[in-house]
């Protein structure tokens, strides 16, 4: 096999005649940025609380009181007779809701602990 047409076996002396200059540095670049920036072309938006994270919670406590609920009729439903279904799904239901009980008091946990870190901030 042989390479016919090879740019690095040629000897020239134009090597750097045949780059493109670049458009534009990667430091003009940051430079543009930050300037644009400080310039304040762009209108400043306020920010707004959205009630999400309430909405979330919510859900969640909605979701923990179905499960509780749901409990109750496997409860009785044994009662009543053996059902068997019933009684397959109660360890898996009480799972759930351990699981999401244990991630809601971390979130509250987290999200007390991140407030009161910015309450301290603006003191």
């Amino acid at each position: 096999m042989q390479i016919i047409n090879d740019r690095f076996s040629q000897k020239s002396s134009n090597t750097e005649h045949d780059r493109k200059p670049q458009e534009q540095s990667a430091g003009g670049t940051d430079v543009s940025f930050f300037t644009s920036l400080f310039e304040g072309s762009h209108p400043t938006s306020t920010i707004s609380a959205k009630p999400e994270g309430s909405l979330l919670l919510t859900e969640a406590s909605k979701h923990l009181s179905n499960s509780r609920d749901g409990f109750a009729k496997i409860i009785r439903s044994t009662k009543k007779g053996i059902d068997v279904e019933a009684i397959g799904n109660y360890p898996r239901e009480l799972h759930n809701a351990q699981l999401t009980t244990q991630l809601m008091v971390k979130c509250l946990a987290k999200t007390t602990q991140c407030i009161d870190k910015i309450s301290n901030m603006q003191s």
